[in-house]
């Protein structure tokens, strides 16, 4: 009789745990709801919803990744109260998918970054419509051995476009100065009477390809500007002096201000320093990507080089966030 109590109390104690680990660790969950393709111009949008087995305070994101380089907002770190199995209903809305998108793979998903670290995601994708090649030259010759910008009045402006699809739709349209305007069939050229700006607006277009739409400035000027050298005066020693004492109490001024901002950031919370990261990696990201299209490659990768260095600092789940953005600049700079 005795053993058999003892079984019981074991069985009893042994239930008891197991319902107490399972409330310890009640793992939120979530359901993703977003379209399987988007095409342009439509808003690229999905909706969630979380639940929990208890109440229970969250932190989480929730955004777009995709394959192809577009834009992308900065992560934004949520937090919300869930009450036992009460659903909360939210909506994550990116934009619409622009002209200049490419087609595209990509997830959507709603990242937990706290108390437990675990994606959601759901794949869908983007289509939309091939690009081509297509850059406007303007010159000082009609083989355009002279590219430039800017021409001397009387002189003859040579107008003309690079293409890569054949029996393209090409409108040009020229603004002079003085606002009037004239529709220009290219290859043209045209004298530069007028002293002033002009603007030249093209539409390249062709049936299936998107359309490309491209503005571009140039000037004319009466003759070449001459510098002239100028005597320095004692007034413009002494302007130049407060000048310089005024950028050096400046300097002091900004010195003081780093060293007090990062003092109160080795005093805050790691976790806010996490969310820190995150938001230094997108904005590193950004200018990565402008440095690339600008062709500036070895600053592209010295910003990768930074970039990298705070990324294996980050907890696996929000490195899981940021591996496709990770391996498309490490593919472009390689």
């Amino acid at each position: 009789m005795d053993l058999l109590v003892n079984i019981r109390s074991i069985i009893f104690l042994f239930v008891f745990i197991l319902l107490s680990c399972s409330t310890s660790y009640a793992i939120p969950r979530a359901d993703l709801n977003v379209n399987e393709v988007f095409y342009e111009g439509d808003s690229i949008n999905f909706e969630y919803r979380i639940i929990s087995d208890e109440n229970i305070d969250v932190e989480y994101s929730a955004g777009i990744s995709c394959e192809s380089e577009i834009h992308l907002d900065l992560i934004e770190i949520k937090e919300r109260k869930l009450n036992k199995d009460e659903p909360f209903y939210g909506e994550y809305e990116y934009g619409k998918v622009q002209n200049d998108f490419q087609s595209s793979d990509c997830i959507a998903y709603v990242s937990f970054l706290s108390p437990y670290s675990f994606n959601i995601q759901k794949a869908f994708r983007i289509e939309t419509k091939p690009s081509f090649s297509f850059d406007v030259k303007i010159c000082k010759d009609k083989a355009c051995s002279k590219p430039s910008k800017i021409f001397l009045k009387g002189e003859e402006i040579y107008l003309d476009y690079f293409i890569d699809v054949e029996n393209p739709y090409v409108t040009a349209v020229l603004s002079y100065p003085d606002k009037t305007t004239k529709q220009l069939t290219l290859p043209a050229s045209i004298k530069a009477e007028q002293i002033g700006n002009y603007e030249l607006e093209i539409t390249a277009s062709k049936q299936g390809y998107k359309t490309i739409n491209k503005k571009e400035l140039l000037g004319v000027i009466e003759e070449e500007a001459v510098i002239k050298q100028k005597d320095i005066t004692k007034k413009d020693i002494m302007d130049l002096s407060i000048f310089a004492y005024g950028t050096i109490i400046i300097l002091i001024l900004i010195i003081l201000v780093y060293l007090v901002q990062k003092n109160w950031k080795q005093k805050r919370p790691k976790n806010d320093r996490k969310k820190d990261n995150l938001k230094i990696i997108n904005n590193k990201l950004v200018k990565a990507k402008n440095l690339i299209k600008k062709g500036k490659l070895d600053s592209a990768k010295s910003a990768y080089d930074e970039i990298i260095l705070i990324y294996n600092k980050l907890p696996e789940n929000q490195k899981k966030l940021l591996y496709r953005e990770m391996q498309e600049l490490y593919k472009r700079i390689k």
